[in-house]
This record gives C-alpha cells, structure tokens and sequence, in this order.
C-alpha cells in the first residue's frame, strides 16, 4: 500500500590521494557472562576493517586489558577485501560487575582507530544477551534471577572516538542499548543530542535491543562535535549515557526537511494526516536553488530545480523559497497508509520523511483570525458588516476533501466546472446541520475545494458563529473550527 519506499545513498567523491583512516564497524563491543569463577567465557564476537583507499594498509592491533584477546595481532586490508578481528574476552576470574577495555589499532599511514569494549558480568544467569547463556535462562526476568539493574548501558556502535563526517549529510545511528544485567533494553527511550546544535534524534527501538535513527547534519563546527547518548527505562529509574567525540570532514549542503515540517496550508496543521488533492507546505532548509512560482496552469512538477516525489508521483508545485515550498498531494496514492516524501534539489536528495495519508483531511481556509473563507453569492466576504441569513446559501473554500469521482479532476490544475468528492461532506453552522448542495473542487481555481451549504435556521446571531466542516469518511473526520458572522 505504501510503495515505493526510498532510502537516500551519498557518495562524496575525494581528491586523487587522499588518505583516509580504516573504517571499523562496529566501533564498540559489549558482552556479557555469569559471573561465577571459573564459568564459561561468553562467546566471541568479529570486527570488520576496512580500507576506503587504494592502496593496501597494514595494522598492528593491541588490547590494553590481560582479559581481552584480539586476532589477528598484524593483518593487512587492501580495497577489495575487508579483514575481519576477532575480539575474545576471558571471564573466568571475575567478580560480578561492568568492566571496560579498549583495543587500538595502528595503521602503517600513522593513524590510530580503536574498539571500545564492554564485558557485563551479572551475579545470576538471568535474561541475558545470546552470548553464551541459554534461552530458557534468557526467558528469566532480570528480577526473578536475583539481578537488578542499576544503569543502562547504551553503546554507539556506529561512531567510533575520534569519528569525521561529512556535514549536512544524513548519519546513521545504531546504539545496541541493554542494561547492567545483560537484559536488552526495548521500552524507554534512546535521546541523542548533538553539542553543535543539530536537532535531537529520538531513536526507535529493535527487537533485542538494537536502537536506531538518522541524524541530519546541518553546521559545521570548527570545535568538533560530542554526540550523547542518554537512555532511560520506562519507568525512569534506569538511565544511562554515552558521550563520544568527533568532529566533520568535508561539507555538502543537500535540503533539509524540517521535524514536523510538512503542514495542511489551510490549517496550518502539522505532523497531522493529508489526503489527496489538499495543498501542503513543506518547511526547510536549502529546499530550492531560488524563489519561484509556477508560471502557469497545470502547476510544474520541477520549480526553481526542486521536484517532489509521494508514492511514486510528482507533487505539482506552487511556490518555492528556500525555507519553504507549496505543493499539492497528487491524486491516486493509496490512502490510510504511511507514505515517504523525498524531496530533491539538483543532484542533491533530502532525507525521506513519512506522511500519514488519509482519505480526507479538511479544513477551511481562513482570511484572518478565525474568519473562515465564506463567500455569498455575490462572492462577498461574509463577515462583520456583510452578515448571511437563514436560508442564504454561501461557499466555503476547504483544502484536503480527499478524492473525487471525476476522472478528468487532476491536483495542480484548474477545477472542472463540476465535481464531486467521494466521500460526502456535512457542514454545522452555529451547532445546526447546513444542507450541503455541492462539495468539489473550486471551478477555475488550483488546489481549492468548494462546499456549497445553506445557513440553516435556528442560528444564534453573532459576528463569530462557529462553521466546521466533516468528511464522511470512516471515521468521519471533522475539520478545526472557523467562524462567520450570522444576523437575524
């Protein structure tokens, strides 16, 4: 229902001879055991390097911890083939408890990386991580084992110290958080905050432990950058964090969607469900190369070197600036579903941000305050001075009624000179039931739908009589409240 599904994939292009440091995944290794002398070692678990340049590199790796075993000590990486380490950690001797190590890595071109290594050894086999405990011992709770946590522990296994990206790319996070038990940690919440000032990504948890989530780089700074990690329990008496250095390489400038940055342009509503047909704005940094509006009808689809894409169509578009675009969701997406929207600037691509779609999301335009877009028939403003009365048909101008019934209706181009949404719509002026006569696009307008309704009787006079307008869908879906001015 939601397809197609895109990913964004940055390839930065190096000057010939650039030297650039191995590349180790994971950066960081936990493991845990029962700590009980002379139990069974957890198991071993591998490292991979690998070499981003092209000639071969030879490194020499060393733990500084007695209980920490790492091979190959020497091994070379050339460009086509990774090499992989294993990293073996010796319980036997240990008393119950959280201990660290580190093992270095020093390549032949002077650099250094290092994999920063956690053992956990719990009093009690209890719902420990698959290294070496058996799954019926898993199933324990923590508390049941005679364990009980004290802090989280949430590694980030995909920046190593001393880490360099690129800035204003997309940066993948992956934190395998478990608690000081072994138990893996899959309700709370993962936060990570970024010294630089880059907006917090608030991670979402995998089964087993595994958190994941995307940074968006956007400011360089001569300082570096010290990303933390802070986990914390549900019940917010276990927490943890983690704070690792790096800084930023080389700088490309791709557009950047903001968080909650896609709207209703009626409402102004954010991070709430759109439909087909509704007109969006699309909040954002470098989102076009200039300003531009669509110099005719049917709207462009590229504006300014900016295009659109939602579930495999372009969005026409009104407007581009470069904080901000107006556009308009095609028709013929499929509906009650999460879609991706993926904007591109040139050869430059935003990171995709999901949208619920829905099969109406209506709302009224507004003219000021909350001076609802209600024409007369004369195509008068109804409001103060020019108040409607029972039996006075009037026009409402909605955004997001969803689909249509006519197939020669398309979003970005002028209304038919009639129409009809498929899904009915009612209108209540002042708490009473208006009969609807019409409800479709606006004839001879982009992006604008029309509800034709009559002022029903009964209506308490006022300059600020409350109109809203609901989709039958189901459920029916009612839109935010607007006024009119009704006199007797």
């Amino acid at each position: 229902a939601n397809s197609p599904q895109f990913l964004t994939s940055h390839l930065e292009v190096l000057p010939q001879g650039t030297n650039l440091a191995g590349v180790i995944q994971p950066s960081e290794l936990t493991f845990n055991a029962v700590g009980v002398k002379g139990s069974r070692s957890p198991g071993s678990q591998n490292v991979v390097v690998y070499n981003l340049t092209s000639a071969p590199k030879t490194f020499r790796v060393r733990s500084q911890e007695s209980f920490i075993l790492v091979e190959p000590q020497v091994a070379t990486v050339t460009p086509n083939q990774p090499v992989q380490i294993t990293v073996q950690p010796f319980v036997g001797s240990m008393e119950a408890g959280t201990y660290k190590g580190t093992a270095i890595l020093q390549f032949d071109d002077g650099s250094v990386q290092s994999i920063r290594i956690t053992v956990v050894v719990a009093s009690k086999a209890g719902s420990l991580s698959p290294n070496g405990v058996s799954s019926a011992e898993r199933s324990l709770p923590a508390s049941d084992a005679g364990c009980q946590p004290t802090q989280l522990l949430p590694p980030v296994t995909s920046l190593g110290g001393g880490f360099s990206v690129p800035a204003g790319w997309p940066i993948a996070l992956q934190i395998q958080v478990q608690d000081d038990c072994g138990t893996p940690f899959e309700t709370g919440s993962v936060l990570a905050s970024f010294s630089n000032g880059d907006a917090p990504v608030s991670l979402t948890a995998l089964k087993g432990g595994p958190w994941d989530g995307t940074w968006q780089s956007t400011r360089r700074s001569a300082q570096g950058v010290e990303v933390t990690v802070q986990a914390t329990s549900a019940d917010d008496r276990t927490k943890g964090v983690k704070r690792v250095l790096g800084g930023f390489g080389t700088e490309t400038l791709p557009p950047v969607i903001a968080n909650g940055g896609v709207s209703d342009y009626a409402s102004a509503a954010a991070s709430s469900p759109l439909s087909p047909g509704a007109v969006i704005v699309i909040a954002g940094d470098r989102l076009c190369d200039q300003s531009a509006t669509s110099p005719g009808v049917p709207l462009e689809t590229t504006l300014a070197n900016t295009s659109i894409i939602m579930g495999g169509r372009s969005l026409p578009l009104e407007t581009t600036a470069s904080n901000q675009i107006v556009a308009i969701v095609p028709y013929g997406i499929e509906t009650n579903t999460r879609q991706q929207l993926l904007l591109t600037r040139g050869n430059t691509y935003s990171q995709p941000v999901f949208i619920d779609l829905a099969d109406a999301s209506p709302a009224v335009f507004v003219k000021s305050g909350t001076q609802g877009d209600i024409l007369d028939g004369k195509g008068n403003l109804v409001g103060p001075g020019n108040a409607a009365r029972a039996g006075d048909i009037v026009n409402i101008y909605c955004n997001g009624l969803g689909a249509l019934n006519e197939s020669n209706a398309h979003a970005g181009d002028n209304g038919p000179a009639t129409s009809t949404t498929v899904n009915a719509v009612t209108v209540s002026i002042g708490g009473k039931n208006a009969a609807v006569s019409f409800s479709g696009l606006a004839p001879g307008i982009v992006g604008m739908y029309l509800v034709r309704a009559t002022v029903p009787n009964g209506v308490d006079p006022g300059d600020q009589v409350r109109v809203t307008v609901t989709s039958q869908t189901n459920p029916p879906v009612v839109s935010q409240p607007v006024t009119m001015a009704i006199q007797l």
